[in-house]
Order: C-alpha cells, then structure tokens, then sequence
C-alpha cells in the first residue's frame, strides 16, 4: 500500500526564500544561484507554482485576470497543492538526492500565509493536512523571508508585473499586505533556527545579496547555529 503521509524531513542543501510580492524574492534567488554556482556548487532554481509542464500550465491559470476563472479560495489552495505534489516529486527530490543545492523561489510557507492567514481562512488542519500530502515530508532547512513596507511593497509589485506573475493579488489592499506579512512573521518567530529575516527597505538588492550569501556560506558550511 503506497504510503499517503512522510515525516517531515528537512533538507541540509534545500533553501526557499518567502516574502511578499515586491519583497525582491525572485531577484535575491537568481543572485544567489549566480553566486553560489561561480564558486563550483551544483545549484538548481526553481519555483512555485512552476518547475513542471502541469507547474507553469497553473501558474498560466493564476496569470490571468481573476475573472476568467473566477476561483474559489478553495480552489486556488487545491491547484497550488496539485502543482507542488508534481515538482516535488519530479524535481525537487531528484534533485536533492543527487546532492545538488536546491533554491525555491516560495514553497509551503506560501501556502499558509496566502491560503490561510491572508484568507482568514478557518482550515489550518486542512491545509496542513493537504502539504503532508503532497510534499512527500521534503522540508527547506532553511528559509530566507523579505520583510518591507507594505505601501513601498505594493508599488514595486505592480511596477514590476510581467505576464508570468501571478495576477490574483494585485488588487489586494494594504491591509492584507500587512497579514501577509504579519503570517510569514509568525512562522519565523515560530522557527527562529530554520529563518532569517532580510529587510528588502533598508538594504539594496546587491547588499541584500551580500547579507543573504553571508548567511547561506554559514549554512551550507554547518556554522550557523
């Protein structure tokens, strides 16, 4: 009988970066795949919802103009669960098991803040329940979160939408911003071991680079505790 639910397992060499929209995520992840990759490490970059033909075909579907589909909240938490199941297990593992440095551009955190917190949505148990499901127990060991102002992070995701960016929040007020936010703080304050914050305000991108490639060296390295 195929087993259904993993012990959650976390990775040594799996790193996912969190934050808002217009936190700086998907920049900090290229830099860092640069960066580690000149100095001889085997990396992969990826992302969710993405990584997978099914991957990109959902993330196609959350690009359009809500109206088109016009999803439930439940089935924006499905889909996500469906596209992370096929990456997971055609990508991330394989790659993992081979060695190889994985960086995630959002994972399961997402889908507790966004799904959940952002939501006010009254089913924790569920959306865990559905990551147990389909993450096969594959857990980053460590997370970098970018933390902003909300207003400042607003702007900067609109200014910067592309074709490929999920569309569904853009309407979103700046009230949410602040419980997406205010959710990812929970689980850092939560996992103090497994999270470092980045203020993506203060800091440019190329001294957020600096800042994130100092912490990571000291994670791959076994330092940072």
């Amino acid at each position: 009988m195929t087993q259904l639910f993993h012990s959650p397992r976390e990775y040594p060499k799996f790193l996912v970066i969190e934050g808002c929209d217009g936190s700086g995520k998907t920049t900090l992840a290229e830099g860092l795949k640069n960066k580690l990759a000149s100095s001889g490490r085997d990396v992969l970059l990826t992302r969710e919802p993405g990584g997978t033909p099914l991957g990109n075909l959902i993330r196609q579907v959350f690009s359009a103009p809500p109206e088109k589909y016009q999803l439930t909240k439940e089935s924006e938490l499905l889909l996500f669960c469906a596209a992370r199941s096929g990456h997971v297990h055609q990508v991330i593992l394989p790659a993992l098991k081979e060695g190889r440095i994985v960086i995630c551009d959002r994972y399961i955190d997402s889908t507790r803040v966004y799904q959940g917190a952002r939501n006010n949505a009254n089913y924790g148990a569920v959306i865990e329940n559905l990551i147990d499901l389909t993450t096969y127990g594959v857990r980053p060991s460590l997370t970098l979160l970018l933390h902003g102002d909300e207003q400042a992070l607003k702007q900067r995701a609109q200014k910067k939408r592309s074709t490929e960016d999920i569309s569904h929040y853009d309407d979103a007020e700046i009230s949410q911003y602040r419980d997406i936010q205010d959710g990812y703080q929970k689980l850092a304050t939560k996992n103090p071991k497994s999270y470092y914050t980045l203020n993506s305000d203060r800091n440019e991108a190329s001294e957020l680079l600096d800042k994130a490639i100092q912490r990571v060296e000291k994670w791959l390295s076994g330092t940072d505790n």
